[in-house]
């Protein structure tokens, strides 16, 4: 019969303790009687001294977790902070140590006498040129320059014709004749005065003649109705225009130039092909010329277009003549609409160089 082995899990003092190692201590005597019971506990004995510590035992299996306990009353507050100490005295400060004595200044060494310069090297040969640097960045744009002067005042143009005058109108017919009002009432005779007597024998002297009584005042009859307006009459000739006051228009000249005429749209006052209208006025006075002519049978027309569309101020360059103009028609413009020069050639025109302009002028 073998010896029983403690392999069971303690409980002390309401712990679970988990044996390292079986334990292999015998049970003497025969076999196990039944168990006691459980005596009371004794008094705690007194804490003997802690032993040496005994080697780590191997860690046995983990046990199942136990239920949480419930959590215990929170204890009381925190206890009261207790004074400060005071403050320990500042410890003296040390002697500082005396400056040691400034050595003398050694004299100063006489200066020498200056050499002769010597000759001038003669010139070296020129380097080669280096490589040119890149362009520096664009420098800020320069203050704009004063206005200069304002130009003198242009001629003035000349009036263009007096359209003709309309026709006049029929005239209306006469209004009625209003009726006439009546006839106020005749006021009554005064009566006649008394006869003188007669003189016995001898006619006596006439006696004088009464008074004549007062004339009768009628009452005046009432107004007759207004009768209708008449027809207005024709309308007089139309003034002579008067002058035009040059002080309402400012002129401007606009330039178109090209290379070479080949049917498209000259380059104006030198940055682009159209010119945009900022006022409302006329353009006219279109002058072409040209350093080389069309030549014999050739020609160029240039034709101011306005809007894209082309207008009546135009002028046609042709044969061996230098320049030609159009001062006979006048293209009425507003503001935001545009225009430029457009340039239409024969096939062996040898035009070459040529500008054109014509004057802007606005309200």
């Amino acid at each position: 019969m073998g010896l029983p082995k403690i392999y069971d899990l303690q409980i002390f003092d309401g712990n679970v303790w988990v044996p390292v190692a079986p334990s292999s201590v015998p049970i003497p005597g025969g076999p196990a009687g039944a168990t006691g019971a459980t005596g009371a506990v004794g008094p705690t004995g007194i804490i003997g001294d802690t032993g040496a510590t005994g080697s780590t035992g191997a860690t046995g299996p983990v046990g199942s977790t136990g239920a949480t306990g419930a959590i215990g009353a929170t204890g009381p507050g925190v206890g009261n902070t207790g004074a400060t100490g005071p403050v320990g005295a500042t410890g003296a400060t040390g002697a500082t140590g005396a400056t040691g004595a400034t050595g003398a200044t050694g004299a100063t060494g006489a200066v020498g006498t200056t050499g002769t310069t010597g000759a001038i090297g003669s010139t070296g040969p020129m380097g080669a040129t280096g490589t040119t640097g890149t362009t520096g960045s664009l420098g800020p744009t320069g203050a704009i320059g004063a206005t200069g002067p304002i130009g003198n005042t242009g001629t003035t143009g000349t009036t263009g014709t007096i359209g003709p005058t309309g026709d006049t109108g029929p005239i209306g017919a006469t209004g009625a004749t209003g009726a006439k009002g009546s006839t106020g009432t005749t006021g009554s005779t005064g009566a006649t005065g008394a006869t003188g007597p007669t003189g016995a024998g001898v006619a006596g002297t006439t006696g004088t003649t009464g008074a004549t009584g007062p004339a009768g005042v009628g009452a005046t009859g009432a107004t007759g109705a207004t009768g209708p307006a008449g027809a207005t009459g024709a309308t007089g000739p139309a003034g002579a225009t008067g002058p035009v006051n040059s002080a309402l228009y400012i002129a401007s000249v606009i330039t178109a130039s090209v290379e070479t005429p080949s049917n498209g749209f000259m380059q104006m006052n030198n940055t682009s092909t159209i010119f945009i209208c900022t006022n409302d006025g006329y353009i006219k006075d279109l002058y072409v010329y040209a350093v080389s002519p069309p030549g014999a049978g050739e020609n160029v027309e240039f034709t101011v277009y306005k809007n894209n569309s082309s207008t009546t101020l135009t002028a046609t360059l042709v044969d061996a003549n230098h320049s030609i103009s159009d001062l006979a028609h006048t293209v009425t413009i507003v503001a935001g609409d545009y225009f430029g020069i457009y340039a239409v050639k024969s096939g062996g025109s040898t035009c070459a160089h040529a500008t054109a302009s014509f004057s802007y002028l606005v309200y």
